[in-house]
């Protein structure tokens, strides 16, 4: 039953059965779980061959199971086999499986007695669903043993089984007698401790998903917050509160022995904190409301007391500032009278002392200007002398280098004359009269003397280049 109630819970909910398969009969219950899909069809393809014998189907058997520890293969049988459960090792013989699975109820003798008036009877053989279309379809032993297993599983994920186990207190059937030993084996080969030891290997705690997150979802309130589905905050929830070899399946959680424990503890320490914040927060404000009514009264009390006082204090302020401004004003009139006779005497010797430095500062200024002016008349003349004596060499030299220059293109003119035949149409020698050559010689000529002449009168002016024409005898020119 508790085998069947696990596998039934591990199809439903979707959670990894590898957590719970841990022990010492992990393998058997792995066994176990693969008969259910592999030893009913087994028998019952060996059932259909007209030419299969109990040495074929236990060979079979040893090769399809032969990785399991829990099957064991004797050395000494052919046909049997043997299964190693938690109260011991249970041998099976095969020898008739085969001939016990071949029979079948008769048809007709199974609808006779299943239209018997009397319910008891009627209700030994209720008809098959499965034969419901096919009522001449075969049906073995395996294949009706397998509705009532189904039956069995679909009760199961329909209630809540409790189990009940009844045991011997002792073998005189006497009161007040226990055998500690008796009941212990009575209670192992019972299944109760193995089915105790699979349910807390396993996870006895399971809680849907909305359960969960209303219970402990004040551990993760960051969590609730979020946009997540009810899954993701369980996962959440769990994570943050460090818990291990949990299973979350398809619509419920699954927590192992202790932890849902461990959860209640956390959800009490928060709770008791969030109460003794809400009961800070109460005395808090009872607290704050008396403190304000006392504060209220006793601001009044003081602020009475005071406007007293303060008027005691201000009559005896308006009548000391009364005092202070008489003798402020007495000892300004005295202060005020000795500064005046100071600065009077302070004015006249500063006077006294600015006359006499203004004068020495005239004489000293009407001096040093004369100085001034004699040093200055003095090199005006020195520098009128050096300048004119400078001027007058710088134009004698220019004069004889200008005469020098004047009487050699004078000379060359001069040497020119024999031309004047060829300027009046003569021929010479050579027989033809070169006129252009001579007006160009005569122009340069005029040329020359006309910018010397200008050249003199804007260096030396009108006077003494007047003087220098006639001197060089560029006049008659």
């Amino acid at each position: 039953m508790v085998l069947a109630f696990f596998f039934l819970l591990v199809g439903k909910t979707g959670y990894d059965p590898v957590f719970f398969l841990v022990g010492l009969n992990q393998k058997l219950l792995i066994a176990t779980y693969i008969l259910h899909s592999h030893f009913y069809p087994l028998i019952w393809s060996f059932s259909v061959f007209p030419k299969s014998t109990h040495e074929t189907f236990a060979n079979k058997l040893y090769q399809t199971f032969k990785t399991h520890k829990r099957f064991i293969k004797p050395k000494l049988s052919r046909t049997d086999f043997t299964v190693s459960h938690y109260a011991g090792e249970v041998p099976y013989q095969s020898n008739q499986f085969l001939d016990k699975n071949k029979d079948y109820v008769v048809p007709e003798h199974r609808d006779l007695l299943g239209a018997s008036k009397c319910p008891f009877v009627a209700g030994l053989f209720p008809p098959l669903p499965e034969e419901s279309s096919k009522s001449s379809k075969f049906s073995s032993i395996g294949s009706r043993f397998k509705l009532p297993l189904q039956q069995l599983m679909e009760t199961l994920n329909s209630t809540e089984p409790h189990y009940i186990r009844c045991v011997k207190p002792n073998n005189l059937l006497k009161p007040a007698i226990f055998e500690n030993t008796n009941i212990m084996q009575q209670l192992r080969c019972g299944g109760v401790l193995e089915a105790i030891r699979i349910s807390c290997a396993g996870y006895p705690t399971r809680h849907p998903f909305f359960e969960f997150v209303n219970r402990f979802g004040l551990l993760a309130p960051e969590a609730m917050e979020a946009n997540y589905d009810e899954k993701t905050v369980c996962k959440k929830i769990l994570d943050k509160m460090g818990l291990k070899g949990y299973q979350i399946g398809k619509t419920k959680v699954f927590l192992r022995a202790g932890q849902m424990a461990e959860l209640d503890g956390r959800r009490a320490q928060v709770l008791g904190i969030a109460a003794k914040s809400i009961q800070r927060r109460i005395r808090t404000h009872q607290a704050r409301k008396h403190y304000l009514a006392l504060r209220k009264k006793t601001i009044y009390v003081q602020s009475r007391w005071r406007g007293r006082l303060a008027c005691k204090r201000y009559e005896g302020m308006r009548r000391e500032d009364a005092a202070k401004k008489i003798q402020k004003n007495v000892r300004r009139y005295e202060a005020r009278k000795a500064y005046k006779e100071l600065h009077v005497a302070a004015l006249t010797f500063q006077t006294a002392l600015r006359a006499i430095a203004a004068r020495k500062e005239f004489r000293f200024r009407k001096q040093t200007k004369a100085s001034i002016i004699i040093q200055a008349r003095w090199r005006c003349h020195k520098a009128a002398v050096y300048y004119k004596r400078l001027k007058r060499g710088a134009i004698v030299t220019q004069c004889r280098w200008r005469g020098r220059v004047a009487r050699r293109e004078l000379r060359k003119l001069k040497m020119m004359q024999h031309i004047q035949p060829v300027a009046r149409g003569k021929r010479t020698k050579g027989g033809v009269a070169d006129v252009d050559a001579a007006a160009r010689i005569f122009t340069t000529g005029m040329k020359l003397c006309v910018w010397w002449i200008y050249t003199c009168k804007q260096k030396f002016g009108p006077n003494e280049s007047n003087m220098l024409i006639r001197n060089e005898g560029f006049d008659r020119a």
